[in-house]
């Protein structure tokens, strides 16, 4: 108990003085509070270690309860759990079972996952002076998805802070079924190296990866995912209408924005959500480290409206927040995601170009689909690199891209700033030489000195097909807000192959690229 004392002690002090900095949205005084760690109880006899923060005021105070990350302990919500603790909340902050020194397996937000954090919620108000009437809860990423099923199934959780969660975890994981290979691959290795996955968990997460997956474990994977989606407890949350706050970075590689958008239109209770730069956590993490990016300030201020009660004015401010990318770029604020997005402005496709003209002569090119080219949607879930901190991939020398093995289609440059806002979509005809295979399509947004950054992706694949008979693609990129300066162009790019995607294509497979089937074009949502 004496070491418990002491990690708890050195953690909480390490960012004390923070966290009586971060604090916005009113006048709510600063308290103090105990601290210590305990062993939360799970009905079937498992311990959940537990963070607990108790203000030393009167009674009874408003509870939150947070879910750890995955891989993770309470450690990493050291600084958000004193900020509440701080303003008056009573402060449970476990260890999601099977990680670090709670018991049990990992589940994957799996049923019981969801109840051990109803179960903490009743260990809270029984052994803390807190108020069954005011409760919270927190997550980030992992702790994040549990936090949104949780809120499904028990209704005594008003609010609800998500950053950097999910809504489809089949959407996740697959993208027109096109599986994620590094997102997979990194939280199975990570959830088996530092947790301990139940056989199940341990089955499904190596099926998101598994190259040789068959129709059949695709569908049951399927099936599990979707037992894990907020998506599906949808009815129950809109039962309940906890107030749902939503942050999330455009760039994800692991959870999409698209989905929690989704989520936003299909929500009836209150709700706000917030996007920014980045990738998974990416905008999170410089703000749990204590840098003040502002990331955690409307964690605090939903908290305040609708747990404590105190301040509430963030309740009528618009709730659809964002800030374009590349970094730098001022929030813009809508109350809706019908006024946030544009309207599409369609280009044609040429042999090399984009022209907004439909007149196009026919053209067509063969590219290898078995070889990756050097344009890539990144590294999965970039967390602790250094573009976690820059928020944006690297830009990459257009030049570099192999010509025979990706198709390049690059627009005029923009005379006034192009401000893209909402979902692109490509429309490509092709001619494949395999019955199965895959493409990956890119937006790019490329400088006067021909250096391209990435504006966004989206994978296409095929089955049963015959070779040498004409198909079309349909490309649906990730809705994003992204600014191109004057002078600068857009590019598209097509090609085979990406590492953060398991692609049908074999050695020697091809398709051919043209408009002699239909007019190939590419929507760009322009404000």
């Amino acid at each position: 108990m004496r070491g418990r004392t002491a990690r708890v002690a050195v953690a909480v002090a390490a960012v004390a003085g923070l966290a009586f900095v971060v604090p916005t949205g009113g006048s709510a005084q600063a308290f103090g509070f105990t601290s210590e760690i305990v062993m939360v109880q799970a009905d079937d006899g498992v311990g959940l270690e537990a963070l607990v923060l108790e203000p030393w005021g009167a009674g009874p105070h408003p509870l939150a309860v947070f879910a750890s990350p995955w891989t993770m302990d309470w450690t990493q919500n050291v600084l958000p759990a004193v900020t509440l603790a701080s303003k008056g909340y009573t402060v449970v902050s476990y260890v999601a079972r099977g990680f670090m020194n709670s018991g049990g397996e990992v589940g994957v937000a799996g049923p019981r996952d969801v109840r051990d954090f109803s179960e903490v919620i009743d260990w809270g108000l029984a052994n803390t002076d807190s108020d069954p009437a005011r409760i919270g809860a927190y997550g980030l990423s992992y702790g994040a998805g549990i936090s949104l099923i949780a809120a499904a199934k028990d209704s005594r959780i008003k609010a609800v802070a998500a950053l950097s969660g999910w809504y489809d975890l089949p959407e996740s994981f697959a993208r027109d079924k096109v599986r994620s290979l590094s997102a997979g691959e990194l939280l199975h290795t990570t959830g088996k190296e530092k947790g301990r996955l139940s056989a199940e968990s341990d089955l499904r997460l190596g099926q998101v990866y598994d190259p040789d997956l068959s129709d059949a474990d695709y569908q049951a994977l399927h099936e599990w995912a979707l037992e894990r989606s907020p998506k599906t407890h949808l009815d129950g949350l809109n039962a309940n209408k906890p107030a749902i706050l939503i942050e999330q970075a455009w760039g994800e590689t692991a959870f999409p924005p698209g989905p929690m958008l989704d989520f936003y239109n299909a929500y009836q209770g209150p709700k706000r959500v917030e996007l920014r730069p980045g990738d998974h956590a990416g905008p999170e993490i410089p703000a749990l480290m204590g840098l003040p990016n502002g990331v955690l300030d409307p964690v605090y201020r939903w908290f305040d409206a609708f747990v404590g009660g105190t301040d509430t004015s963030i309740a009528g401010e618009p709730n659809l927040r964002y800030k374009p990318r590349p970094v730098g770029r001022p929030f813009e604020t809508y109350s809706a995601s019908a006024e946030a997005f544009a309207a599409p402005r369609r280009l044609h496709l040429t042999e090399d170009a984009l022209t907004p003209s439909t007149e196009v002569p026919t053209w067509a090119r063969t590219i290898d689909t078995d070889t990756d080219s050097s344009v890539s949607g990144g590294d999965a879930m970039v967390t602790q690199t250094l573009n976690t901190l820059l928020l944006e991939p690297s830009p990459f020398p257009v030049a570099n891209i192999n010509r025979e093995v990706a198709g390049v289609w690059t627009g005029q440059p923009a005379k006034t700033r192009m401000r893209i806002r909402g979902v692109s979509k490509l429309h490509l005809p092709y001619t494949p030489s395999t019955a199965r295979g895959t493409l990956i399509a890119y937006i790019l947004d490329v400088d006067v000195f021909n250096n391209a950054r990435l504006v966004g992706y989206a994978p296409h694949t095929w089955a049963g097909a015959t070779a040498g008979q004409p198909r079309t693609a349909d490309f649906t990129f990730q809705p994003t807000a992204y600014d191109v300066e004057p002078g600068r162009r857009l590019a598209v790019v097509v090609d085979g192959k990406d590492t953060l995607f398991v692609d049908a294509n074999k050695p020697g497979s091809a398709v051919t690229l043209g408009n002699t089937s239909t007019q190939p074009w590419v929507d760009i949502p322009v404000r």
